[in-house]
Formats: C-alpha cells, structure tokens, sequence
C-alpha cells in the first residue's frame, strides 16, 4: 500500500471523526434530559479524548 492511500485513509478518518463530533454537540446543545446529555459526553469522549465537551 503507497502512502498517498494512507494519507488519504487517515485524512477521510479525521474528517468522518470531525463530522461527527459536531453532530453529537449539536444534540448535546438540544438534550434537555441528563441521562441523554451524559450519554451524548460518553460517545464523544470515545470518539475524541481531547476534544473540548461544550457544558451548558
């Protein structure tokens, strides 16, 4: 395998990862229910472990 795939393979994985996270903050910043809220924070911190959770 060449590494232009992989860079690509890594690039797509990034950008899916990304797309994502944005997805999950958008029905964070909507979850009115705590369960719902805490379980929206666990599936980014899985997702991302750095990236920064938005506490409202």
């Amino acid at each position: 395998m060449s590494v232009g795939i992989e860079r690509v393979r890594e690039l797509r994985r990034r950008r899916r990862r990304k797309k994502k996270l944005r997805y999950l903050r958008a029905r964070l910043a909507r979850a009115e229910d705590p369960q719902e809220r805490q379980r929206l924070i666990q599936k980014m911190r899985r997702i991302s472990r750095r990236a920064p959770i938005p506490e409202l």
